[in-house]
């Protein structure tokens, strides 16, 4: 069997990197033709050395796309996730379990710093206990610092040697000593909102352009993830206060006129004006107010139906078109036709007309 072949066959060395695999076999193959070990004249380095590259290439490959298989893996895991506040706890330990590295921290971005937020290690506790004096730390981006170009070019970056890259020494090199390391950037609506660290510690092995592009990969689809969260986190928000603020409004409708009066207000006091005045001027607008509108008794003879009605009750507490219809499940066009619907059942020239007659209708 020639060497090349028998570069095909064996199995890289655990944490060897390409280079080191290539320069090792070349040292063997001429170790072994200087004494004789192999034919001169069947020799031909050229031949070997593309040989036993080819086979280094095929190994990097399997290596890389394996390990994008498992971060891809770990993405949809993340997926799966309720909370952005879950997602954010449970990010570092998906790089380490899954995505082959040694440790990983994430920081969150704001007022140009940085500050570490949570890590995960593959020692566990114990050699992770330095990174518990950095928690919520603020760390500067200086102009020289990798991290600041991760933040302004929206990329990541493979920094190979420490020693030798302008990096933050307290947190990286002291307290960290880590050699070489990637970060990658967390980008939500367009902005930096969080960085990710990842290396090998505490073994020395380097990072390199697959442990690069594993990182970015991870990073991006979390972003993804986390700007879907808060999307609905905030959509959920947003429908509770609606639902608390047409309960409050149809307890308003259904309250004696005496109820309407906060418990130790004078009715003839400053505040009883205002605060009714700008609960109403808010909902339909000073004009609808002081119209006087009349009850739907009084404007037409046709019912509202029931979906109408909904519709009219979210416009009644401010609701936008868009609004009703998430809240609603239906399409905007829709919203608009019930709009339609209401404002010539009720002979109203505008939402706040209808509105008005709304909240004075009996029913």
């Amino acid at each position: 069997m020639r060497l090349g072949e028998r570069a095909r066959s064996e199995p890289r060395p655990s944490g060897c990197s390409s280079e080191h695999v290539l320069g090792a076999r070349i040292l063997d193959l001429a170790d072994r033709q200087a004494v004789g070990d192999v034919d001169a004249t069947e020799w031909d380095l050229g031949r070997e050395i593309d040989a036993i590259t080819g086979a280094v290439d095929q190994n990097d490959a399997a290596v890389h796309a394996q390990r994008l298989i498992d971060t891809c893996s770990a993405v949809r895991r993340l997926n799966a996730v309720p909370t952005s506040r879950r997602l954010v706890g449970d990010a570092c330990a998906e790089l380490v379990e899954c995505c082959a590295f040694g440790r990983a921290v994430l920081s969150r971005v704001e007022h140009a710093t940085w500050r570490p937020m949570t890590g995960r290690f593959v020692t566990g506790r114990s050699e992770s206990e330095w990174l518990e004096t950095w928690i919520d730390r603020p760390i500067e981006l200086d102009e020289m610092l990798v991290e600041t170009r991760v933040v302004h070019d929206h990329q990541p970056v493979l920094v190979e040697d420490t020693a030798r890259s302008r990096v933050y020494r307290p947190m990286i090199i002291d307290a960290g000593r880590s050699g070489s390391y990637v970060v990658a950037p967390v980008v939500v609506r367009g902005e930096v909102v969080a960085l990710l660290h990842a290396d090998h510690g505490p073994v020395s092995k380097r990072c390199d352009g697959v442990d690069r592009d594993v990182l970015w990969t991870f990073a991006q689809g979390f972003g993804l993830i986390y700007e879907r969260l808060l999307l609905a986190e905030e959509y959920r928000a947003q429908r509770t206060r609606l639902h608390d603020a047409l309960a409050s409004t149809q307890h308003l409708l259904s309250s004696p006129s005496g109820d309407l009066v906060p418990d130790g207000i004078d009715e003839g006091g400053p505040l009883c004006g205002p605060l009714l005045g700008g609960v109403l001027d808010e909902v339909v607008g000073p004009q609808a107010v002081e119209s006087g509108a009349g009850t739907l008794a009084e404007v037409t003879e046709e019912p509202l139906t029931s979906r109408e009605r909904d519709v009219l009750e979210l416009m009644a507490v401010g609701a936008t078109n868009p609004m009703i219809a998430s809240e609603l499940v239906i399409s905007a066009s829709t919203v608009k036709s019930h709009v339609r619907h209401i404002l010539r059942k009720l002979g109203a020239v505008n939402r706040a007309q209808a509105i008005a007659r709304y909240l004075g209708s009996p029913d």
